[in-house]
């Protein structure tokens, strides 16, 4: 006989699911940085050096530059903010009105 609650059982097949682990901690990555993208960011999201062009990857720009020299980590950082703040509101708006 099992003396493990369910919960207890759904968390232990939790963590042996690799898949499942993996998943969960990209997602948990890509939250904090998008949280701490003012801090982590290498350059503004919107300056542009029309000098730089488009860039490949350099120690300078990790990802690289666009067509206007704007760096392209920063702005993915940033655009991680504002995707998980309109999923969060969705959803929270959607609890409000599902529950009542």
């Amino acid at each position: 006989m099992n003396n493990s609650s369910l919960w207890q059982d759904a968390i232990r097949r939790l963590i042996r699911n690799r898949a499942a682990m993996i998943g969960g901690i990209t997602i948990v990555l890509l939250i904090v940085l998008a949280i701490f993208a003012p801090w982590i960011a290498p350059h503004s999201y919107f300056y542009q050096n029309l000098d730089v062009g488009a860039t490949p990857p350099s120690v300078e720009f990790l990802l690289g530059t666009d067509t206007l020299g704007r760096d392209l980590l920063s702005r993915i950082l940033y655009g991680a903010r504002v995707s998980l703040l309109v999923g969060f509101v969705a959803t929270a708006v959607a609890l409000v009105i599902g529950v009542s």
